[in-house]
């Protein structure tokens, strides 16, 4: 039997205990998890103090809104504003190291080794931006939430949809979280519902969804990670029937 199960412990459970040895993405989606699904706090507390402190150390801006996102979750789950007030220095440092980087090459949010100036990786900036303003009505965090949409707009459309990644003719199997849960794009923005029509047709089959149509890895099978990404920007758009569907290949994979 595998050891976790037999001391009682969950897989979740057992990256829990160990959460600020997680990258960056793993454990940003278990806070948002605890605070939005379980209402605990205590360990996303524990996250957003441990890595305030080190949110310029990498060479992306990922970190930084990573953070930005998880605090945003935090407070609007807990509704402790005297506690999300001591994180005001982090705030600004993680709105700085955002807009310093954001129209930088850089590795991609859920696969290092790709370089480039992602959709996904502009989502995740306005995830944390977004966050700063709401609760601490950073106007920095305002400003560049403007120009990263316009550059979005302006930069990263073909044929009517938005693609994975500037200069990129494929629309990517992470598309979807340039609406939920980051950003900038509304889930029936039409640039949207043109790229995930575009990746049901050419990554999606009834394994579920795969990154993109040269993608290798897990030997170019479908990945439960954007599969269950996808699953969710359909509920935002409201279609239930396909979102449990993607759920049901995520649960049998």
């Amino acid at each position: 039997m595998n050891a976790v199960h037999s001391q009682g412990i969950s897989p979740t459970g057992a990256m829990r205990a160990r959460l600020d040895g997680l990258d960056a993405v793993t454990a940003a989606f278990l806070c948002c998890l605890d605070v939005n699904m379980n209402r605990t706090f205590d360990g996303c507390e524990t996250y957003l103090r441990q890595r305030a402190n080190r949110l310029e150390e990498s060479g992306h801006f990922l970190d930084a809104a990573l953070w930005l996102w998880v605090l945003g979750e935090y407070a609007a789950a807990s509704g402790r504003a005297d506690a999300v007030r001591e994180y005001a220095p982090g705030v600004r440092t993680a709105v700085a190291v955002i807009g310093r980087m954001w129209n930088r090459s850089g590795p991609h949010w859920l696969m290092p080794d790709i370089r480039g100036i992602h959709l996904a990786n502009l989502a995740t900036a306005c995830g944390g931006l977004r966050a700063a303003d709401r609760h601490f009505g950073d106007e920095e965090a305002r400003r560049l939430l403007r120009e990263i949409r316009e550059f979005v707009f302006a930069n990263m459309l073909l044929e009517g949809r938005v693609v994975g990644t500037l200069g990129s003719h494929e629309s990517t199997g992470d598309v979807g979280v340039a609406a939920v849960p980051f950003g900038p794009l509304g889930a029936g923005d039409l640039v949207l519902v043109a790229a995930v029509d575009w990746l049901e047709e050419h990554l999606a089959d009834s394994g579920g969804v795969r990154f993109s149509l040269h993608d290798t890895r897990y030997g170019g099978c479908a990945r439960p990670d954007l599969t269950a990404l996808l699953a969710w920007h359909y509920t935002e758009r409201g279609n239930l029937a396909r979102a449990a569907e993607l759920l049901e290949t995520v649960r049998r994979g």
